[in-house]
């Protein structure tokens, strides 16, 4: 931990980089040090000390909603690919970089924290998605019962 400057009798002025870095704790046990040691003749106002406990008021609150977006964005992961499981065994048309992409979504993959469904060899964001449906009858029914989004091909390569 690096002190920037003493100024006047209130003792240590930290930079905000140093600040940023400090915990809860350290911050409590560096406030408590300073009030042990300050000058009985010239004490810490009364201001001060209520600006220095709102710090670490701030500080605290800050901790605890960078712990609230963490969880939010992770949720959101898990609630984006769990929608992008219901495209499986849909017929898809899309466009990747301009070129046009469709057929039956075989699964999904997870990149970088995005969802991409599976058309063949290609990966496609669900945001490119143009038309979405059930593929043709006779192509592809379901095989895992009421509400399934599994499909298999039937006996005879899906001709009719």
């Amino acid at each position: 931990m690096t002190v920037s400057a003493v100024e006047g009798n209130t003792g240590s002025t930290w930079s905000q980089k140093t600040y940023n870095n400090l915990s809860k704790e350290a911050f409590l046990q560096l406030l408590a040090v300073q009030l042990r040691h300050q000058d009985p003749l010239q004490p810490l106002e009364d201001r001060e000390f209520i600006a220095q406990l709102a710090q670490i008021s701030t500080l605290e609150q800050i901790a605890n909603l960078n712990e609230s977006i963490s969880f939010f964005l992770q949720t959101q992961q898990e609630i984006f690919f769990t929608q992008a499981l219901g495209f499986v065994g849909l017929e898809i048309k899309a466009e990747v970089d301009g070129v046009p992409v469709s057929g039956v979504v075989t699964g999904v993959k997870l990149t970088e924290g995005k969802p991409y469904l599976l058309v063949g060899e290609e990966a496609v964001p669900i945001q490119a998605l143009t038309e979405v449906r059930q593929p043709p009858a006779g192509e592809a029914t379901p095989s895992g019962g009421a509400g399934s989004s599994a499909y298999a091909v039937p006996a005879g390569g899906g001709s009719s």
